[in-house]
């Protein structure tokens, strides 16, 4: 035997330097067994009678690949050991390797010891725990199967609550599932004398047709839930689905003895595969494809083109019918576009009219039906131990039974760190604090039989008492009008909030000077005056700024601005505003009109900031420059009630104030509008 003692174990395989670091690191916790290639680490797995909690794998890409270690995996093992690559920082293109590896994490050298033991110790509990779940979930499978007569409505029930958890996770509409298996149903009726297909293999290949999506679970929040275009390794990830959801669905059927879920594993992996070989993840082209994938995968890009989604917008019945017509024999085969012709008098029909068979039934009754398995899988623990290892953040309310459950995400974020996972509502203030509460209840009580979700975005206070932005979806479920449960779901989007409002904020700044620029000005001033607030505009200009850049060049002048704006904004109080609007032109806009005594003072004070001589650096002698301005005054309502008027009526006063000798101010006058041809704004300087 390998392993001395009884002690975990595991596989280092790296060169002699990085086995050195992970040995001083990891031996307190673990046994180590060191290689420095993958050709000799294949014996050792072989020979070994206890199998290693994880991998680590170095040296990418000189002196290992990966492909052997991961051939060993898949041959050997069901997913249960999880693969560490070790990665240096300047080794980002190691990445992609990674995520072909499907590894389990990634340790970043240098390696922390403490953050390394802890996040190898998480990731080998998590598989563990996997293990346990997918052995327990094979266990209820042998014995239902073993016990119960109607397995067949058994399985469809299964399909039908694990396709909505999906639903509801990518928080679609509900609908989805339920059009894709009647699409199905229906093109595969008009294909049943070309292809000799029967109405069993019709009925199993329909039914198996709701788990297309099911590898979904897989995909991380952040991705299925991003309204823009996706990245290639977001892109990547995606993709995965197909192969994750095949993976699920062979466990739930380790003998190969259901027919629908081995309809299930080849749509789940094979739906987008396209009939010219341009499909994923396999390439596959024309009859190589199974036909319930090419079926499904049809259905599902109709029904996607005719939803909203979160990146785009619902197309109409005839532009999807278009689009999929032009794909004959590249993306569909000719034979399956026919059938879609055929059919599509139904697809105009609203769904619950479609000539499905009975047993698809009704929403209403099928949301009741997928309540009462999920409780079950709730129940079994399943359903907690997918949502701690994809990160989801929700509650479930049963209303019948008035019960809270949470994932373990929110139980982190929200409760106290004593709170169950599952709690009587009696109980429920021991566990959230009544503000938050009282904002979930006042959400849920705005659901209906006609407004079964709402999302929307809020400021929760978590329960650190820290205050995070989430996108939250609430949903009710009904039987006939009766609401059965409730569901919240919540999406982290503080940083991305921070960061939107700091490009806001920033949108709105003259970067040379720090003040607001000329479009920010205009709003907030126009908001002002539709609330009917008196105002006084003072336009401030500096004079023959024009001939400062051309004699001491643009970085002088740039340092003249930016010290004339930091004179004004000093002399400003609480409420008035302050902006750049053009080269060398500010506005001040004051609160309120005072008498014209107080406004002179004002402006007087404002101009002495003009009475300073700037030192001119980079010169063969020493210079100074004198700064000086000119104010021209507008007051609101007097001089008009709008942004333009005002500050047209300023600039005419500081053109007139400009020509009687500059360095002074002056009230705009009406008899100014008879004299005054120009203006500052048409760059009179």
């Amino acid at each position: 035997m390998l392993i001395p003692s009884e002690r975990p174990w595991l596989l280092v395989i790296a060169p002699e330097e990085e086995c050195q670091a992970l040995r001083a690191i990891l031996s307190p916790e673990w046994e180590l067994i060191e290689t420095e290639s993958e050709q000799q680490a294949l014996p050792i797995l072989e020979r070994c009678e206890l199998s290693p909690s994880g991998i680590l794998l170095g040296g990418i890409p000189h002196t290992a690949d990966g492909q052997l270690i991961q051939h060993w995996l898949k041959q050997h093992t069901d997913g249960e050991i999880p693969l560490f690559i070790i990665l240096a920082p300047q080794q980002e293109h190691v990445l992609n390797r990674a995520i072909e590896l499907e590894a389990a994490e990634v340790l970043v050298k240098p390696l922390n010891p403490l953050i390394i033991r802890r996040r190898i110790r998480q990731c080998i509990r998590l598989f563990e725990r996997r293990a346990e779940v997918i052995q327990q979930a094979e266990q209820q499978f042998q014995t239902v199967t073993a016990r119960t007569p109607g397995l067949q409505q058994n399985i469809r029930a299964m399909i039908d609550t694990m396709s909505a958890l999906v639903e509801f996770r990518d928080c679609k509409p509900g609908t989805h599932v339920r059009k894709v298996r009647q699409i199905t149903w229906l093109l595969l009726n008009e294909l049943k004398s070309h292809t000799g297909v029967s109405m069993q293999q019709i009925e199993q290949i329909s039914t198996a047709a709701s788990m297309h999506d099911i590898g979904k679970i897989a995909v991380p929040d952040e991705i299925l839930r991003y309204p823009g275009p996706l990245d290639e390794k977001q892109i990547e990830l995606v993709r995965l689905h197909t192969l994750r959801g095949y993976e699920i669905v062979q466990r739930m059927n380790p003998r190969c003895q259901n027919q629908i879920l081995l309809y299930a594993a080849q749509i789940c992996r094979s739906h987008h595969e396209r009939w010219d070989g341009s499909g994923y993840p396999d390439g596959l082209c024309g009859e190589k494809i199974p036909l319930c994938a090419q079926v499904v995968g049809l259905a599902d890009v109709y029904d996607t083109i005719t939803s909203t989604r979160t990146y785009k917008e619902a197309r109409t019945h005839w532009e999807a019918c278009q689009t999929i017509e032009s794909t004959a024999g590249r993306l569909f085969s000719p034979k399956l576009i026919s059938a879609f012709r055929a059919i599509l008098p139904y697809l105009e029909q609203p769904p619950d009219l479609l000539p499905v068979p009975a047993h698809f039934v009704p929403i209403a009754e099928e949301l009741e039906l997928e309540r009462q398995l999920r409780r079950v899988a709730l129940a079994r623990n399943e359903y907690h131990q997918l949502s701690d290892l994809s990160g989801d953040i929700y509650f479930y309310y049963d209303y019948q039974e008035r019960t809270l459950e949470f994932s373990s995400a929110f139980c982190r974020i929200f409760c106290r760190s004593s709170a169950p996972q599952k709690i009587p509502l009696s109980q429920i203030r021991k566990c959230i604090q009544l503000k938050l509460l009282r904002k979930l209840s006042s959400y849920l009580n705005r659901l209906s039989p006609d407004n079964l979700q709402i999302k929307t975005e809020l400021e929760l206070e978590t329960a650190d008492g820290s205050r995070k932005w989430f996108e939250c979806y609430f949903r009710a479920q009904y039987s006939g009008t009766e609401v059965t449960d409730y569901y919240g779901k919540f999406i982290d989007i503080d940083q991305l909030k921070n960061e939107a409002n700091l490009w806001k904020e920033q949108a709105q700044i003259d970067q040379l000077t720090g003040l607001l620029n000329r479009g920010a000005t205009q709003r907030k001033v126009e908001q002002l005056l539709k609330q009917r607030q008196p105002l006084t505009f003072l336009f401030i200009d500096l004079d023959d700024f024009k001939r400062i850049n051309d004699t001491y060049g643009h970085l002088f002048g740039d340092r003249v601005l930016r010290h004339i704006s930091q004179q004004i904004k000093a002399r400003m109080r609480t409420g008035d505003l302050i902006g750049r609007i053009g080269g060398d032109e500010f506005l001040a806009v004051l609160p309120g009109t005072g008498n014209p005594e107080q406004l002179a003072r004002r402006a007087s004070q404002l101009l002495g900031i003009f009475s300073v001589s700037l030192p001119v650096s980079g010169t063969p002698a020493p210079q100074e420059y004198r700064v000086c301005g000119s104010i021209g005054i507008s007051v609101s309502p007097g001089d008009g009630t709008r942004y333009a008027e005002l500050l047209r009526k300023a600039d005419i006063a500081l053109y007139t104030a400009k020509k009687a000798g500059k360095n002074t101010w002056r009230f705009f006058k009406p008899e100014m509008m008879e004299n005054t041809t120009g203006s500052v704004l048409s760059e009179i300087d």
